[in-house]
């Protein structure tokens, strides 16, 4: 009974951690500082629809550039 438990409450600790893992990785809400967001503007002055997520320790902006 006490092995059923242990192995029960090590799944769902399992569950959690992958659980949030993947509500971290959802693009679109992200806080994006204002001094990224300028210098992707100056890099890319004719985008006007970007979608921006986490990438390790920096920013990744997701855009179409001449319908590419």
């Amino acid at each position: 009974m006490k092995k059923l438990l242990m192995i029960m409450l090590i799944g769902l600790f399992g569950l959690s951690v992958m659980a949030q893992k993947a509500e971290k990785e959802t693009k679109g809400n992200v806080k994006v500082p204002a001094a990224v967001k300028a210098a992707f503007q100056k890099d890319y002055p004719s985008v006007k629809k970007v979608s921006w997520g986490p990438e390790k320790s920096d920013f990744e902006a997701e855009f179409k550039l001449n319908g590419v």
